[in-house]
């Protein structure tokens, strides 16, 4: 009970379903408290058992949560289902369709922050042991001189005497060549390093924006097409990699396009990348204190914009 007490997302939890029992009850649905109570922290504690064994990221989650939302203010709208028995009866089908969904997200994200905290990696990290990490690339590469880094997606750690389970980031830095893409199925053998080690508070607070909790510098590489993904996760990366796809290909479009500098500025303003841009230009936004326009990446508006888009639909049809 003090656990409970104590972390904000299970009381938060607790309170939305409370509120969402109220709701139901309010709409005199043929349903006790008791039942609409069981029904919703259920799904909620279903979200935990899954993501315990199953890997979620939160991303997909994130986008599951807007759908659930979107499609709750859909279904609660008043004119989207007539007030005969059949549209009363849709009505109340979908709206605990969709609230349970919303728990369920919450109760896989809760999990998801929990074991963040258990980080095998953290423990395997700094020790000065050799140590293998099977896993994928996890976002796109980024040139720094003559070296690259990726976050590379640990879905397992081998040790001498035993294999770990996990799903943990690293942030690995790695030779030029060669250019690692995004899912690629990947085995690495190195002795990792933990943040803490690394005596840069700025480089630190990057690792922890990244998700990262230990970072691995030239290891040896060999491909894992072998290495055990749950069929969602495999689903996620190929959605992903369309997505990266497309993106480069517009990038090169606009890069065909406009000429430098202008072409690697439209780029991060729609795109969020920043490799073509040149130092002399990174150097005049730190100047200016004007860098901020390139991290507010087209992917963040594209992601506002369809929910918004989405909301607009719906009200001005009805």
């Amino acid at each position: 009970m003090q656990l409970i007490k104590k972390d904000p997302t299970i009381v938060g939890s607790f309170l939305i379903g409370k509120k969402l029992v109220d709701c139901f009850y309010m709409h005199k649905l043929n349903l006790h408290k008791s039942q609409v109570f069981f029904y919703l922290m259920t799904a909620f504690m279903l979200g935990i058992f899954i993501a315990s064994t199953l890997s979620i990221a939160q991303s997909l989650l994130s986008i599951i949560l807007i759908i659930a939302i979107i499609g709750l203010a859909v279904v609660t709208y008043q004119k989207t289902f007539h007030d005969d028995d059949l549209g009363i009866y849709k009505r109340r089908l979908f709206a605990i369709l969709f609230f349970s969904i919303i728990l369920f997200s919450i109760g896989a994200w809760y999990f998801n922050k929990y074991s963040a905290k258990h980080s095998f990696v953290s423990e395997v990290s700094g020790r000065n042991i050799e140590v293998i990490f099977r896993g994928y690339v996890d976002g796109e590469s980024k040139v720094q001189g003559q070296a690259q880094t990726y976050v590379f997606r640990v879905k397992e750690i081998i040790l001498p005497k035993y294999g770990i389970t996990t799903n943990e980031k690293i942030l690995v830095t790695d030779r030029l060549f060669p250019s690692r893409q995004y899912g690629e199925l990947l085995t690495l053998s190195g002795k990792p390093k933990s943040p803490d080690d690394l005596g840069n508070a700025s480089y630190v607070n990057y690792l922890k924006t990244q998700g990262a909790t230990g970072t691995l510098s030239f290891p040896k590489i060999s491909d894992d097409k072998k290495l055990p993904i749950s069929s969602l996760e495999k689903l996620s990366i190929s959605g992903y990699k369309i997505i990266f796809k497309i993106k480069n290909r517009f990038e090169g479009a606009i890069s065909r396009s406009i000429p430098e500098p202008n072409g690697s500025f439209v780029g991060g303003i729609l795109l969020g990348s920043r490799q073509s841009i040149s130092d002399d230009l990174k150097d005049d936004f730190n100047k200016t204190s004007t860098t901020h326009i390139l991290a507010i990446s087209g992917y963040n508006i594209a992601i506002v914009s369809a929910v918004f888009l989405s909301l607009l639909i719906v009200f001005v049809r009805f």
